[in-house]
């Protein structure tokens, strides 16, 4: 199991934004490109969590084939909020798990954006790129990038939060479809990546999934999730 390292929070967020929209792209397409774009990389996503709040979320890593891919891991990522500017940004701690793979605490200053959504990105870029065998980790980030502006689709659900049904967005892409190297990618290419999002959420995002499955037989699948647990007071 591969897990890599953060992206920079703004940098990331900020090359994520500014990725083109084609031109000559049809007027009800760019419309979901532009709102998928905006909705996951511009919103505020931590508004609704105040200095000391902390959230928690499972993350989970699922196997096919325990021989080829190694054993299912889950653990818990915690997100707390030490500080709340004049601006309402947030100074922010994360710690990403607890036991065999615990990682050292992370700290960022002065963020709108909800820190778990890049870890999360980034990490289906490490594990798509350890399962297809595609290319170089740049060029898949690159790839995945694109994959906000191209057949994004956005569908308002119903999702439940804290004992109620509230109204979310659940946004569906498949980054490597398009590839230009995607008959390379071992029948992987059309792995699909979806997030489960709303406003009324704490943190902006209740589920973020990854399944990373081929299209040809007998070739092992993966899946990578992260659920919102909980909202509470700081540990």
């Amino acid at each position: 199991m591969r897990l890599g390292h953060y992206w920079s929070i703004a940098a990331a967020c900020a090359a994520m934004a500014l990725v083109p929209v084609a031109s000559n792209a049809a007027a009800d397409a760019e419309e979901v490109e532009q709102s998928a774009q905006q909705l996951i990389f511009e919103s505020p996503h931590l508004d609704l969590v105040g200095k000391g709040r902390e959230i928690t979320y499972r993350y989970e890593h699922q196997v096919s084939d325990e021989t080829r891919l190694g054993k299912p891991y889950s653990d818990d990522i915690r997100l707390s909020v030490t500080k709340v500017d004049a601006e309402g940004k947030r100074d922010v701690k994360m710690q990403v798990f607890f036991k065999e793979l615990a990682r050292n605490p992370w700290s960022e200053t002065g963020l709108t954006l909800n820190p778990i959504l890049i870890w999360f990105l980034n990490n289906c870029v490490n594990q798509f790129s350890s399962i297809s065998a595609s290319g170089q980790f740049a060029d898949l980030k690159n790839r995945f990038k694109q994959g906000f502006y191209e057949d994004a689709k956005l569908e308002k659900i119903k999702a439940a939060f804290d004992g109620k049904d509230i109204d979310a967005l659940k946004l569906t892409i498949m980054p490597y479809a398009r590839a230009s190297n995607a008959r390379k990618m071992d029948g992987y290419e059309r792995s699909t990546f979806v997030v489960v999002f709303s406003p009324a959420i704490p943190g902006y995002f209740l589920e973020l999934t990854a399944n990373i499955e081929s299209r040809k037989q007998n070739y092992p699948k993966m899946t990578e999730k992260v659920s919102l647990v909980k909202v509470g007071e700081a540990q």
